[in-house]
């Protein structure tokens, strides 16, 4: 029986039960919109379903029809059997029945929506026509089909990690609705916008060429900070910062110098204070008012009671209301709860820290850093280690509870009901780490000293990770063309000769020049010996080898430099010339000109400060969690790991361990290498570090070409080459297979990856088509149909149709799919 008739013959006639039943149950399959603001907030759709249930309501109004279904069943134009009426039988036009988005351009629309509301009117009037004539249809089971019908289970609430300080449940609710204040707080929290940036003005560092670069003042801080809060954009650059200051044109901004173009501004008060939304009306809001709206906007489900709430509260009119409740504010959390936020926007607002400037020596207050925020409020910004020392490592999320999720409907003692980190790769990874370390105690006893190392960073979203692979197939392709240039020139493929390409194409190519002397460098210069790569900043004085520490140079200027600071070199004028012409040249690494570049540096942390301070994700929770048994937990840097490695001569142990050239590049896929750097770090403690320092000062002091005597490493011991290559025949590397190989593997190892199936709706039958039985059917766009399929379209007016139109095309030497998508027009 056709329900589209059923639903509009059931306002004027009785049904018998079966029909009303199949009626209602039509009502539950299409039960149209119901609008939940926290699960459509990222639903692209959205504006396009209220803008087609604007429609439908406008349509229902005009045609007179009682119910949607009553619409429904003139557009349909079927009797109760399904067969088609004709054009005299008082139906409108046949027109479309089902909800169907389609595009234009890059907007999707809907030529109509229906809303829950219209399904909950048209089965209160079916309700009340049917129900004089079946006694059964009481109250009670029309409530219960209504829970079935138009119901709509309640959000299950997002688990959200621990403060970071103070991770204690403390459950209040001051507008209706629990508010846990251990739970990190949304990023949308004014709050948290306010504390941002704070944080991010207090590490502000204010410079001028030649001269050493200083703090600002509260009062240059409260401008920024101000301009930040009230911009309306999403980003504000640096040029309006300074002039907000009333600093002069030639300051710079030490973020400035490394690359940044501005700060972020307020998100959440950019977007509330748009002209749909309150407008100016917002940013004069109490902040007690301000924190309410958006912990409401972010909790409350209902549309219309928040609207209701926006109306009544702020006497705004129903349209503004509306788009107040649209708006769809910063996702994610902070690392801290509201009231650590509180504190720590209170005390970095009322306090300051005195200082004094490097130029003048007047004495003047700095607006306080996170961690000396942290302190004033009687609490650490990262020493969070237990008073006692742990026998055995305990599950992590016992040990972790700042950097879990739990979950309260998870059985009590479960890894979900204590917590666990989001990362499934850390997951694994802090379980291991626990199994290997407990079995080692068990053999060893307690640990004095933990060394760790990490062979990649974890903790990387989709665009992080996109962002790397893009950035190494871009150095992959410059190198492989910088080889191709070293072949056409003549010159050996070497790292140096290769870097010194490098350097030179970073410089601007209208001012190719000795940042030192000024001297032009042309390319022929490179490989002649007039040119040398210096380390801006002594590599004997910060072991920083990396490419933000070197440029090119004229020899000469280099041997007057020597293994000193360009500060400690030039002075006055000169140094200022230098510093402009640096600025030009490579910005990101100006700093390492100015006056105060090795305090800035050591202020960092320094080389041997910044290889025992891990800085990667899993490092710092392996670190925390390491320190529940030891103290002595460090994490040495991965490039010192590969120095010592190549010289103890450990690279060539496994075959194809090194790059040889683009069609031999290193085998990542032989795990070993893993067990070498593990070795490396067992022989490796705080002296060897220093011991590299010392010797690395006495290779420049001694203008060697390498950066170390090759003599100068101490052997783990007599032997241990042979040891080694002893263990690595033997071991067995157990990984979790890749489930998602990259498209080249897929050549060379049989895996299943990917989805094995569409996903495709199917819905059960018994019938027959030309003869043949058939138990499953989906729909699909007419146009995509192949010439089999036409064969088992259903409806056999329809499959006759089709088969014409696949004929004609066939004969007039047509596409199938343009034919049968102009049929369906």
């Amino acid at each position: 029986l056709d329900p589209y008739w059923l639903r509009a013959a059931a306002l004027d006639q009785p049904l018998d039960p079966h029909e009303l039943g199949r009626a209602i149950f039509h009502l539950n399959q299409r039960r149209g919109f119901k609008s939940n603001r926290i699960a459509d907030s990222d639903d692209r759709e959205k504006g396009a379903t209220k803008t087609g249930i604007r429609a439908l309501e406008t349509t229902l109004a005009d045609s007179g029809a009682r119910t949607l279904g009553e619409l429904l069943a003139r557009r349909h134009r079927r009797d109760r059997h399904g067969n088609r009426l004709g054009d005299g039988d008082g139906f409108a036009t046949p027109d479309a029945v089902r909800f169907r988005p389609h595009a234009e351009g890059t907007k999707v629309l809907y030529d109509f929506y229906p809303s829950r509301d219209m399904i909950e009117r048209e089965l209160d009037r079916i309700w009340a026509a049917q129900e004089p004539h079946h006694p059964q249809l009481t109250d009670d089971l029309l409530a219960r089909l209504k829970r079935i019908v138009v119901g709509q289970r309640p959000l299950r609430k997002p688990v959200v990690g621990r403060c970071t300080l103070r991770p204690e449940p403390t459950v209040i609710a001051p507008f209706g609705f629990e508010i846990d204040l251990g739970e990190r707080a949304p990023k949308a929290h004014p709050l948290f916008q306010r504390f941002r940036i704070l944080q991010d003005v207090s590490q502000l560092r204010v410079s001028r060429a030649g001269q050493r670069e200083r703090h600002l003042t509260m009062q240059e801080r409260d401008a920024i900070a101000a301009q930040l809060m009230a911009n309306s954009g999403s980003m504000v650059d640096f040029d309006k910062l300074r002039k907000k200051a009333r600093l002069p044109d030639d300051a710079r901004f030490n973020y400035e110098l490394s690359g940044r173009k501005g700060f972020q501004s307020d998100q959440t008060a950019a977007r509330l204070a748009a002209k749909k939304a309150f407008g100016k009306t917002w940013r004069s809001l109490p902040r007690d008012r301000q924190a309410e709206v958006v912990e409401r906007l972010l909790a409350v489900e209902d549309e219309g009671a928040l609207e209701d709430w926006l109306v009544g509260t702020f006497g705004l009119n129903a349209e503004t209301a509306e788009a107040i409740s649209g708006t769809r504010l910063p996702q994610g959390h902070g690392q801290f709860g509201r009231s650590v936020l509180a504190d720590l926007v209170g005390v970095m607002e009322e306090k300051g820290a005195e200082t004094h400037d490097p130029a003048t020596g007047e004495v003047y207050l700095r607006p306080l850093t996170y961690d000396e925020a942290v302190r004033e409020i009687g609490l650490h910004h990262s020493d969070l280690r237990p008073g006692e020392k742990a026998a055995r490592l305990p599950y992590y999320g016992e040990a972790l509870v700042r950097h879990v999720i739990s979950r309260p409907d998870a059985p009590e003692g479960s890894q979900e009901g204590i917590g666990r980190v989001p990362n499934p790769t850390v997951h694994i990874g802090l379980n291991q780490l626990r199994k290997l370390v407990n079995a080692l105690i068990a053999v060893h006893g307690p640990p004095a000293e933990i060394v760790v190392e990490l062979a990649r960073e974890l903790k990387l979203n989709k665009k992080r990770r996109d962002d790397i692979q893009r950035k190494n197939r871009e150095n992959e392709k410059a190198n492989d063309r910088r080889r191709a240039e070293l072949e056409a020139l003549g010159y050996a493929d070497t790292h140096g000769n290769r870097l010194l390409l490098r350097l030179y194409e970073e410089l601007p190519a209208d001012e190719r020049v000795c940042v030192y002397s000024g001297t032009p460098i042309s390319r022929e210069m490179l490989f002649d010996g007039s040119v040398d790569i210096d380390h801006i900043l002594p590599h004997s004085k910060t072991l920083d080898d990396g490419f933000m520490n070197k440029v090119l140079c004229t020899r000469r200027a280099n041997r007057e430099k020597g293994n000193r600071p360009p500060a400690d070199v030039w002075s006055g004028d000169a140094l200022q010339e230098i510093v402009e012409r640096a600025e030009r040249l490579f910005g990101k690494k100006a700093w390492r000109f100015q006056p105060d570049a090795m305090s800035r540096f050591d202020a960092e942390g320094g080389f041997i400060a910044r290889q025992l301070t891990d800085t990667q994700h899993m490092a710092r929770l392996a670190k925390t969690y390491l320190e529940q048994v030891c103290d002595q937990v460090w994490a040495p840097p991965g490039r010192l790991t590969a120095m010592l490695r190549a010289r103890w001569g450990l690279n060539d142990l496994l075959p194809d361990h090194n790059y040889v050239d683009a069609n031999h590049p290193k085998n990542r896929k032989d795990h070993r290498h893993h067990a070498i750097d593990a070795f490396v770090l067992a022989c490796t403690d705080r002296g060897l570090l220093q011991r590299i320092a010392r010797e690395s000062g006495r290779a420049e002091d001694l203008d060697l070409d390498h950066l170390f005597p090759r003599d100068s490493f101490p052997k783990p011991y007599e032997g241990y080459r042979d040891d080694l290559a002893a263990r690595l025949a033997t071991i067995v590397v157990s990984h979790k297979p890749d489930h998602g190989l990259a498209p080249g593997d897929r050549d060379n190892v049989h895996v299943t990856s990917g989805q094995l199936h569409e996903e495709t709706a199917y819905g059960l039958v018994d019938e027959e088509i030309d003869g043949k039985p058939y138990n499953l059917v989906t729909r699909k766009p007419i146009g995509a149909l192949t010439r089999g399929e036409i064969d088992r379209v259903r409806d056999k007016d329809l499959r006759a149709d089709l088969r014409q139109v696949a004929y004609e095309a066939d004969q007039s030497g047509g596409k199938l799919g343009d034919a049968l998508a102009a049929f369906g027009e």
